[in-house]
């Protein structure tokens, strides 16, 4: 974030004011082609946002789980407070907005935490290897959101350039089109090396692997990726049956469990009734179809950027949370040259995470 208006702006969460300490921390910046200033904290080799405090993170991975617990990580701007919503409904067994914001452990005092009733939702922005200790030891549940990249990165940058700014909007994403026009709908001076070697700690970590090519994607064996299972995606286009085009397997790396699982679509947002449907039996509550329904419906982003704004996180008085995301929306924004540096870069950091290239391949 901007020095400047970091100092200057206010955050909130649930119109209380955020306490933010940057004291003890290890912070670094970035300077992107905008001449934009994002600033990092690094944690544990991951960059982090300055806003956790430094003595909530160093108590994160001795954080006391319970054995009902399901822990919830997932990387910024992926559908996470959705998946919250969606995943408190259901535990709750009504479609009733949650009245609070998400609790997450990163800037959630743990003395709070602690005092939430069972089944906790543990949410969380860490890499699943800075995960809290009992996670693993506990066997709890794990959910992990995924969304493509691209997209990821355009949702972000959106973001941090329409709140810190001074500069107009539309002079940092100017660029000529292949037609000649101007185009005012991409980020033409935003490199991705800035994107996804700052931004994404756990790219840092990936080695370049071979590609594997085939119906069935390569198994997933990251330990910092996927410690608890394995979920490979089966492509039945050719022989679906009825709307089943997928077939999703989930194998426990603990306990040897497998789930096969007959999907729609290949992405939850297209279709959110399945979605829900899924969390529910994964959380082993089977909660009945009208349920579901009226989950998803009331999950809806035009729902919820109504029912959440008196508990969203926001910046002198703005959202900072909701944006509406629309799949492959990075088309709009990536230019030919930006999209040759991001699978240079995705090549070079994520080339072993399979599963990644065949759900956002174009």
């Amino acid at each position: 974030m901007d020095d400047a208006k970091s100092e200057e702006s206010t955050w909130t969460v649930s119109g209380k004011t955020l306490d933010v300490d940057y004291s003890g921390q290890h912070i670094v910046k970035v300077t992107d082609r905008s001449g934009q200033n994002l600033t990092f904290q690094i944690f544990q080799g991951g960059r982090y946002s300055p806003l956790f405090k430094i003595e909530i993170l160093q108590q994160i991975k001795g954080f006391n789980m319970r054995p009902d617990d399901i822990y919830f990580s997932g990387y910024a701007r992926t559908g996470t407070n959705w998946t919250f919503e969606m995943m408190s409904m259901l535990l709750n067994g009504k479609a009733e907005t949650i009245q609070k914001a998400r609790d997450l452990m990163e800037l959630t005092p743990h003395d709070e935490l602690a005092q939430l009733p069972s089944p906790r939702i543990v949410n969380s922005h860490m890499k699943l290897s800075d995960s809290p200790n009992d996670v693993t030891a506990l066997k709890c549940k794990v959910i992990y959101t995924l969304r493509d990249p691209k997209d990821v990165a355009v949702s972000i940058i959106e973001k941090r350039h329409l709140m810190l700014s001074s500069e107009p909007i539309w002079r940092l994403v100017m660029v000529e089109r292949s037609d000649g026009e101007i185009s005012s709908k991409k980020y033409a001076k935003m490199t991705q090396d800035a994107l996804f070697k700052n931004m994404c700690a756990e790219c840092q970590r990936k080695i370049k692997r071979p590609t594997t090519k085939g119906t069935v994607v390569k198994p997933i064996v990251s330990k910092n990726f996927n410690s608890r299972c394995q979920v490979d995606l089966i492509d039945m286009q050719s022989m679906s049956q009825g709307q089943f085009k997928f077939i999703m397997v989930y194998q426990d790396h603990l306990t040897k469990f497998c789930v096969l699982r007959a999907l729609t679509s290949k992405r939850a947002a297209e279709d959110p009734v399945r979605a829900v449907q899924a969390l529910s039996d994964f959380l082993g509550l089977y909660r009945n179809d009208d349920l579901c329904r009226a989950i998803a419906k009331k999950c809806s982003f035009s729902t919820m950027k109504i029912d959440k704004e008196p508990f969203a996180i926001k910046v002198d008085g703005e959202h900072f949370l909701y944006r509406k995301g629309v799949v492959g929306d990075w088309k709009n924004w990536f230019n030919d040259q930006m999209l040759e540096e991001y699978y240079r870069v995705y090549e070079e950091k994520d080339g072993g995470v399979q599963i990644l290239r065949y759900i956002f391949k174009e």
